[in-house]
Formats: structure tokens, sequence, C-alpha cells
């Protein structure tokens, strides 16, 4: 059975994360993990997760460039080669569980091709010319398991089904490495095929160097999968699962957390894993659980509602800033200016989504965006991980607080902000809901974009399909699934108001026997608690998966620590 993840447990309703974006030609810098102004990508950014570009975002000018409904919740946006990539859950129930992953030219909104019938999509990878993507549905639903896409025009490459448990991939010098239910793997990226398996190795996956960093403390040699350090039997009682959440510089980047223990956050030698520094902002302080951004000397994290940035190098706090906003994403770090989502009444649940843009060197705001408000009266919207690609910022908006998981597929938004848009950095996005119409086996979209303010962005309504809420990850004999089928990829006509339909039909599969190394890393630990990595959901965690009351008690309980 799938690990229940902290993270989800005591996020869920509460936080999200941006789930990713990566160069179609990905053998760039980012294969060692560094910043790059082309693309944003995988989750944080790059192959080493630091969350951080060498892009430029939006000037004190910033304004909105479009924004659209996309019909349901955003995992996390993927740009790279000049098309932006979203993966997006449209039902997501006891009863249902659909999404569909689709193409877009970033600077319109017009939609290029969309690929239906994916179940609960998570992050985003790309590499080589292929759109990869692990599901967070059913393993019975023909949309599940992880799907490796042609990035051109969303054909099925080649699939593994929901048992093999493959997710949290990084994509470097033609492989993904991530976790396979409870085991540290790589598989060759253009056929799917496992090239090793380390029994027992969990966590968020990170790249950096020939070496594969994983979340409870274990690095291995890419090549093989053998260890090279294991730190993750020295961590005490605390929560172990985010020792290493980014590699950057010869360093390891992570955070530690327990009950009745301070959360600290941690630098480690990459070559060895031995301990550099440690931060903590005291044992008052709540940290809400999100990914770290580093870059230009730079660690930024986030504690309470106040914005830490410390010296990368000392892990001396260079400066602190309390936001006017309730903090609800994790930090984005691009060409000297720190990103943050936010919501504007730190104080409740209602308030607009905001954008708020911090210098990195001092701390000083630069400026601040707010959306404007929106139709659903119980809960506020928040901004998800700001992404910065090409001087724009890309941001989903969902309810911040909701408890009920269809209410982020009902109330979630997409907003793209740039320069020039002629406002003062409080600018305002309206975004109304059309109707739209879907059945099984057709999805149909509309939508107006007008101006730089106003936009009118497609609502889709899905049929269910029967779901259990669960996944396996006992493995079966490793399967590597190719196709040439084009299932339901299609081009829209001009711009974002095209209808488009889609056929969703499910990719053929054909199996052959991998022939793969397996790894015991002794010592190594993989928690029932699992990894830090998210399914990029903003909102989506335990609480279908428990059920009902069980995780509306989760999400209370979070809350009442949280006020605490």
């Amino acid at each position: 059975m799938t690990r229940l993840r902290r993270r989800d447990f005591l996020t869920a309703a509460v936080a999200g994360t941006t789930a990713a974006v990566v160069p179609v030609a990905s053998r760039t810098t980012n294969d060692a993990g560094s910043p790059s102004a082309s693309g944003w990508t995988t989750h944080r950014g790059n192959a080493g997760r630091t969350g951080a570009t060498d892009a430029a975002g939006p000037g004190p000018d910033v304004g909105t460039e479009w924004s659209t409904d996309p019909g349901g919740s955003v995992a996390e946006p993927a740009v790279a080669d000049g098309t932006l990539y979203l993966g997006i859950t449209t039902a997501h129930t006891p009863s249902a569980s659909e999404g569909y992953v689709a193409a877009y030219d970033p600077a319109t909104g017009e939609e290029r091709w969309r690929k239906g019938g994916i179940s609960r999509p998570g992050t985003l990878t790309v590499g080589d010319g292929t759109v990869y993507v692990a599901t967070h549905g059913t393993e019975d639903s023909d949309g599940s398991g992880f799907f490796a896409l042609d990035a051109g025009t969303g054909e099925t490459r080649w699939h593994r089904p929901a048992s093999f448990g493959l997710e949290d991939v990084v994509f470097a010098d033609g492989r993904l490495y991530g976790e396979a239910g409870s085991d540290a793997c790589a598989l060759d990226a253009g056929t799917g095929e496992v090239r090793w398996r380390t029994e027992g190795v969990g966590g968020g996956t990170c790249y950096a160097d020939g070496t594969v960093y994983y979340g409870t403390g274990v690095a291995l040699d890419a090549a093989d999968g053998n260890s090279r350090w294991n730190v993750s039997g020295d961590v005490g009682n605390q929560w172990s699962d985010d020792v290493v959440q980014t590699v950057g510089g010869g360093t390891t980047y992570g955070t530690l957390s327990g009950q009745d223990v301070p959360t600290e956050v941690q630098a480690r030698s990459a070559a060895d894993g031995s301990l550099r520094w440690s931060y903590s902002p005291g044992s008052g302080s709540y940290w809400r659980f999100d990914r770290l951004a580093v870059a230009n000397g730079r660690v930024v994290c986030l504690f309470d509602d106040t914005v830490h940035a410390l010296d990368a190098a000392t892990g001396e706090e260079a400066w602190t800033y309390e936001a006017d906003v309730q903090l609800t994403s994790s930090p984005t770090m691009a060409s000297g200016t720190v990103y943050v989502g936010g919501r504007t009444d730190p104080e409740s649940e209602s308030g607009d989504a905001a954008v708020v843009a911090l210098d990195a060197t001092s701390g000083e705001r630069a400026w601040r965006h707010v959306f404007g408000s929106w139709e659903f009266e119980d809960y506020g919207p928040a901004a998800a991980t700001p992404v910065v690609v090409g001087g724009n910022v890309f941001a989903a908006t969902y309810p911040e607080g909701s408890a009920i998981d269809y209410e982020y597929t009902e109330h979630a938004d997409f907003h793209v902000l740039g320069s020039g848009g002629g406002g003062d950095g409080e600018t305002t996005t309206t975004t109304s809901e059309p109707s739209t119409t879907t059945s099984e086996g057709t999805t149909t979209t509309s939508g107006t974009t007008t101006g730089s303010r106003t936009t009118t962005g497609p609502r889709t309504t899905t049929g269910s399909r029967t779901t259990t809420g669960s996944r396996t990850t006992t493995e079966p004999p490793a399967t590597t699934s190719e196709t040439a089928t084009a299932t339901d990829s299609t081009s829209s006509a001009s711009k974002p108001t095209a209808t488009t339909t889609n056929a969703k039909t499910g990719a053929a599969q054909s199996t052959t026997t991998d022939g793969l190394q397996t790894t015991t890393t002794a010592g190594s630990t993989s928690s029932g608690t699992g990894t830090t990595a998210t399914d990029g959901q903003t909102g989506f965690g335990v609480l279908s998966a428990l059920g009902g009351l069980a995780g509306v008690g989760a999400y209370i309980r979070s809350r009442l620590d949280e006020e605490d």
C-alpha cells in the first residue's frame, strides 16, 4: 500500500506546493541541479530541487497577462521551450478521480493539446521531448499509473501501472530517478526500463553531479544505486523524511522536525553527509512544511507567516520579513528576488490571493500583486507556489483551509503575471465561470480572455468513475509499456477561447520483462509516514484516503496545531 505521507497528513487542505517544469531539451545545467533561465524543469525547478531560477520576473508594474479557470485543481505549472504544461484534477471524490494534462502557449493561453483520462495527475517533469507524470487516483482506473507523454502531441510513449508505485522523479542524463513504492530506483527515460533498484530508501528525490539524494538522508551512486552515505539513523526522534530537500553547490539542505523538538534547517556536505550547520528560529515557531529555496548564497525558509533568509555558508540569519499576508506556498528565488504566494487576510479564512516579491539581498518588499475576489464565499483564495520563467510569474489559486477535496477542483484558477500591466503592485484579476459540458469520453471547454484584467476561463464537469481511494505498491514483475497510440491529443485552433473536444481513450499496453539490479542499503530506513514530496495537487492530502470524518479530524488537528 502507498505510504501515508506525513506532509499530506499535516498539510491536507492547508498548504500546497506547485508541481514542476522541465525544458524539452533538458540536457542543460539543470541536470546538475543548478538554476536555469530557460525553464522550470521539474518540481522545485530543477533536478537539485533548489526552487530557484536565473530567470527574471516582472517588475513593479506587474499586471495580469491572462487568467483561466482550468476546470480543476492545478498540480504545478511546467514551462519548457516555449510551452506551458499543466496537470489538472477535475474530480477527486470517493467515487471519482479524473483529470488531464495539457500544453498551452504561455503568452496567450492557447491550448495546443490535451491528454484526458489521467487519474489525478501529480507533478510534471519534462525532459528530452517527453512529459512525465505520476497519477494519484486508484489502481483499477484506466488513467492511473505513470505516463511518459510526447511533449509535442500528448501521445503516450510508455506507461507503468500504478502497482509499480513510481513517483517524485527527476530527469538527468537520460534517466529518471525517483521512488517506486518504498524503494529508490532509476529508469531509462526513453523506455521506462529499470536500470537499478535499491530497497528501503525513500523520501523526496534530488540529483547533482552523479549522485541521487533521498529525503530520509541517503545518497546513492546514480550509475548503480549503491550507497555513498547514509545519515538516516542519526536524526533521533525527529521526523526524518526531509533530511535532504535540495542540493546545490556541494551542499544538501533539509529540515528536521518532531514532537516537542524545535524544527531545524540543516546543511550537510553533499560528499559525505556530515553536518555543516543548523538553524532554528525557536520552539515557538510553526514550520509550514514548505520547501526550501536556495540560490545566490541564500537559503529561504518559512516559519509562521515570516520569511527567513539564511546565509547558505554559515546558517546565520541574514534577514526576516514578517509578511502582511498569510503565507500559503513554498518560496521561489529568481534572479535576486524571492517570490511567495499568500492570502491578504492572515487573521481569517477570507481575503484575496496574492503574490509578494522581496529583494533577496535585503528582504525589502519589491511589490505585491493581489488577484482579487472570487465567487466562493466559504474560503478566500490563496496563491500556490509562484513559478518564474521568461519574465512571467505562473501561479494557481485555491481555497486555502477547506477540508473538502472537491472544493479544490470546483474553485481553482490559474494566472500569468507579467510586466507592463500598468499596475502599481496592487492590480486585480477577476475570473468568472462559463458553462461547460462533459460526458464520459468527451471533454469540451470554452472561455474568453479579454485584456489584462478580466478573464473568463473554462469550467469542466467530468463523468464519475468508481475508485477505491488507495494504491498498491507491491511490485509485480517489472514491466515497461511502450505505445505509439495517439489517445486524446488535439490542437486548439487559434486562442484560449477555442473549443476543444478530446476523446478519453485508454492507451494500449505491451509488456516486457526488465533485467534489473536490486541493491539493499544497510541501515537505510523508509518510514511508514513516507516522503516529503506531495503529489502536486494543492489541498489534496489524506482526506480522501481516510475518508469523511477522519479526514476532517486530521484537518482540525492540523489547524489547532497551527494556532498553538
